[in-house]
């Protein structure tokens, strides 16, 4: 089957070069991705493309003193796609600046983790929707990353000219993320989310993924979801800050099941359960779905889950609410299932309850399972 979005792979160990690869390919995505998020910007804020490109370049000193690789990759990639190498910080830094200018937009994710116990097969399945502008669609690209011998392969499901996104490495290492939104989300410029998930994509164990999130000085809430092969779930409830803002949430039964408020006690406001009304709905229907079907949970009852339509539109399947300013509106761009144990996903454009999964494997999948 043809691939739901642009498939780019790329093998480059220099990350300039690797990022410029990556910025020529998408050239038009990247593009894209800066017309959306000044439309963003200045619907809600009044704010000029100039001046969020200000404010992203305060991002760059974090990225760099967190892993210099990582700001040579966005170098490349703005060169590749003959931009500002602010432009691209903005688009990585979207979450931390929106957010930190009290930007509230459309709700955004349901994620589940199923390990081996939880499964019909003992296969460790990982899945989410992305639920986000529609028009994003036009910039999203599936990748399948070889960095070269020093750090992991990796596959992602991302925005073009972003660090990464949903997706899982060569080690088997799966994660996935949900926005959230604390009192002490202010755009301080400290280590953009998209640079914390591309730490978790070069890590080996769930240990050193959970390090890529405790040892960072983060800008914004979200929730980090990692899982192995070897069936390790877990669930990093984050907010601004570092250690301290870390909130551990471990599987119940082989389960976890995340949207977009804090499940555990936290020291601050929780102001995406306040926006978000749908958030706790949306946890409490996948968590009844496949929480009644422990034991006997397969790619099938998981695309059943993610394609569920209770509470339309604004359901776990997300639709267009067409009595919103188009700005405003969200949906499932994207629903992604990761079988981490055969190394492989399934992955739709656009609502699962409207749109077919599609499966892909990526090719290091056949060298890891010969390791």
């Amino acid at each position: 089957m043809e691939a739901p979005f642009p498939l780019v792979r790329v093998a480059a160990a220099d990350p300039r070069e690797r990022g410029r690869i990556i910025g020529e390919e998408t050239r038009a995505g990247v593009i894209e991705s800066v017309a959306i998020y000044e439309e963003t910007f200045a619907h809600y804020t009044g704010l000029g493309w100039d001046e969020v490109r200000v404010l992203a370049g305060e991002f760059a000193a974090p990225i760099e003193a967190y892993d210099p690789v990582m700001l040579a990759e966005l170098e490349g990639i703005a060169e590749g796609a003959g931009l500002d190498l602010g432009d691209v910080l903005a688009i990585n830094a979207r979450s931390e600046i929106m957010f930190g200018l009290q930007i509230t937009p459309p709700p955004e994710c349901t994620v589940f983790f199923a390990g081996e116990g939880a499964t019909a097969d003992g296969h460790v399945l990982l899945g989410q929707n992305w639920d986000w502008r529609p028009r994003t669609a036009a910039t999203v690209t599936i990748f399948e990353v070889d960095q070269g011998p020093e750090r992991p392969a990796y596959f992602t499901v991302a925005e073009a000219g972003v660090l990464g996104k949903t997706g899982f490495n060569e080690h088997g290492i799966g994660l996935t993320v949900n926005a959230l939104i604390s009192d002490r989300d202010l755009g301080e410029p400290l280590l953009p989310m998209h640079a914390v998930v591309r730490g978790i994509l070069n890590s080996a164990t769930v240990e050193e993924a959970v390090a890529a999130v405790v040892r960072a000085r983060r800008g914004a809430s979200i929730t980090y979801t990692v899982a192995d092969a070897g069936g390790v779930g877990i669930a990093m409830e984050t907010g601004p800050g570092g250690v301290e803002a870390v909130r551990f949430v471990h599987p119940e039964d082989d389960l976890i099941f995340h949207t977009n408020h804090f499940t555990c006690t936290v020291p601050f406001r929780d102001v995406g359960i306040e926006a978000w009304a749908d958030t706790v709905d949306r946890l409490a229907t996948i968590e009844g779905f496949l929480g009644a079907r422990r034991g006997t949970i397969d790619l099938d009852l998981a695309k059943e889950a993610l394609s569920d339509e209770t509470g339309h539109p604004d359901s776990i399947s997300r639709f267009v609410n067409p009595e919103f300013h188009p700005v405003l509106q969200g949906e499932t761009v994207t629903s992604v299932i990761m079988d981490l144990t055969a190394l492989r996903a399934e992955v739709t454009a656009g609502p699962p309850s409207a749109n077919e999964y599609v499966p892909m494997t990526p090719e290091f999948a056949a060298r890891a399972s010969v390791r």
